[in-house]
């Protein structure tokens, strides 16, 4: 499923969790969706600001796993093979606490 693309702006809900990844990108989720967001650093202000909307986690992680892959600046094959294995681990790392509780909780 693609990601949806909302304009920024009034009426985009602020995201009530933050998961960080890397120091530049994490995953958030509102009432209504599970969003990639990105660290915006403006007049010394840091801010987070979604860039992509999915409907579950595993959708958002996946999206971040490939926008980290597709930002690397990968030359080889080989290259872009291990960035795809370091970007899914950071990706897994960051997000199995959560899953974890998921599945204790039954949910």
């Amino acid at each position: 499923m693609a990601a949806i693309k909302h304009p920024p702006g009034a009426g985009t809900p602020t995201p009530t969790t933050r998961i960080p990844v890397t120091d530049n990108y994490a995953l958030g989720a509102d009432v209504h969706s599970w969003q990639v967001l990105k660290r915006h650093v403006r007049k010394g202000k840091s801010t987070w600001e979604p860039v992509t909307w999915h409907a579950t986690l595993p959708q958002a992680a996946t999206s971040l796993r490939d926008r980290l892959v597709r930002l690397s600046g990968a030359q080889t094959l080989e290259e872009a093979l291990t960035t795809i294995d370091d970007a899914s681990s950071t990706v897994s790392r960051a997000i199995a606490p959560l899953l974890g509780a998921l599945a204790d909780d039954g949910s």
